[in-house]
């Protein structure tokens, strides 16, 4: 029963993410950090509304490299949950972007608004993965590969792909507004996620000490029994 709801809430936190892209950000000219902001900038350059590559697909394509990439330099062996939540990600991408409207929540005027949500629900939906042991890859396989030859920490290597990878959407729409957005959009991601992941472990941490103190009760509640009953 356990192993059936950590999959729906993978599932549920993948949806989430993938809405907030498509439908959040996507429909403001957002920009972003990570594999789907990689892939959202293929999409923009290639032509955007104008037949441009689906961000699914773009998603796909980039982490299909990154983990080929990381089987090749670290030999990794990359989770079930992992893998799935990729491929979900990837296709439900590619199907809202088709099924949506263009401009679901009137976002396209109010881009600070659209940052915000975006930035939140992100950070929502890939901390509910996080938290049932899957992972959306993209720039994390980068770290990784990174941290094998470079003594840099996680969160720095993070940090410098997401600057950089926003910062290129300069090329594409030459505006620096929109890079702003981009960064504000990722530093609500973050906060987000750390916030949720960090009171998610301070609950099971919790939970699993209430768990130890209940099992204590009950041995000295057993074990007073058995002395009595000895007497």
């Amino acid at each position: 029963m356990r192993n059936i709801r950590e999959w729906l809430m993978i599932t549920f936190g993948v949806l989430v993410y993938a809405f907030a892209w498509v439908g959040i950000i996507l429909p403001a000219e957002g920009v972003g950090g990570g594999a789907s902001g990689m892939a959202l900038l293929i999409y923009y350059a290639t032509g955007g509304p104008d037949g441009g590559l689906p961000v699914g697909t773009g998603l796909f394509l980039i982490n299909a490299l990154f983990l080929i990439a990381a089987v090749l330099i670290l030999g990794a062996k990359f989770g079930i949950k992992t893998i799935y939540s990729l491929i979900l990600l990837s296709v439900s991408m590619n199907v809202m972007q088709r099924i949506l409207p263009d401009n679901p929540f009137g976002l396209a005027e109010y881009r600070f608004v659209s940052a915000l949500l975006g930035g939140f629900c992100t950070g929502f939906g890939a901390s509910v993965i996080i938290m049932q042991g899957g992972s959306l890859g993209g720039t994390d396989i980068i770290a990784l590969i990174v941290r094998k030859y470079k003594n840099i920490s996680y969160g720095t290597i993070i940090l410098i792909v997401d600057v950089m990878t926003i910062g290129c959407s300069y090329f594409i729409f030459h505006d620096w507004l929109t890079i702003l957005y981009g960064y504000i959009l990722t530093a609500l991601f973050s906060l987000t996620a750390d916030t949720m992941l960090y009171h998610s472990k301070k609950l099971r941490r919790r939970v699993r000490l209430q768990i130890k103190r209940n099992t204590r009760r009950r041995q000295q509640k057993k074990r007073a029994a058995a002395t009595a009953t000895a007497k």
